[in-house]
């Protein structure tokens, strides 16, 4: 997923940097993204290093690390779509939420299913 987002980021960074950006939405993109690029890279060095090992700690900073890249990624995607057409970035955000709440409700169905008390045997 981090490399996805990387690809994102550089398409979209591709695209503003051959233009002239004046709008609020579009430097806001370029400001996530420039966040988010480095910090997903490395988030994606360190996925590579946990795997040569058989235990890896989950450190607080790693957490918030894994929330802000994502986070800005998806804040800078949210602001080209906005430079593009407002309306569009709405759709964007309702969607988004929309997945969200089902991915939290699912997850919450496989954690009841797959409670102890209900496993089979």
């Amino acid at each position: 997923m981090d490399v996805a987002l990387i690809v994102l980021g550089v398409y979209t960074l591709q695209a503003f940097i051959s233009t002239n950006i004046t709008d609020i939405a579009g430097r806001v993109s370029i400001v996530a993204w420039a966040l988010a690029i480095p910090l997903l890279a490395f988030l994606a060095l360190l996925n590579r290093s946990q795997e040569a090992f058989r235990f890896a700690s989950l450190p607080l900073y790693l957490v918030v690390a894994r929330g802000i890249a994502p986070g800005a990624a998806v804040a800078g995607f949210g602001a080209a779509v906005w430079h593009l057409w407002m309306p569009a970035s709405l759709v964007l955000i309702a969607s988004g939420l929309v997945g969200m709440v089902l991915y939290r409700v699912y997850y919450g169905r496989l954690e009841r299913d797959n409670s102890p008390d209900r496993r089979p045997g």
